[in-house]
């Protein structure tokens, strides 16, 4: 006789072996609940790492556009220093 056909003529072992399977049942959703939650932690990591990540681009950029433009503003003034000797030196 298999199991389901004893537990048609027994209740007390369809009691037993629905127990079983429900607590089977209950410790699978607790690994899979578990698994969800190391999941998301690991993504919240994830995105703090892309937040630093995203920081630091835009930290150097913007360290790199400031050098760019002290660079342009000393070439401006060096040149407008020049041209202002050469007109002096033209003019006297």
């Amino acid at each position: 006789m298999s199991t389901t056909e004893y537990e048609k003529h027994n209740l007390e072992a369809h009691v037993d072996l629905c127990a079983e399977r429900y607590e089977q049942l209950k410790l699978e959703l607790e690994n899979l609940q578990n698994g969800q939650i190391a999941t998301n932690q690991r993504l919240d990591k994830l995105e703090e790492m892309m937040r630093q990540i995203a920081e630091s681009l835009t930290e150097k950029e913007n360290s790199a556009l400031r050098s760019i433009i002290k660079v342009s503003g000393t070439l401006i003034l060096t040149l407008l220093g020049t041209l202002g000797g050469v007109l002096w030196y033209l003019i006297t």
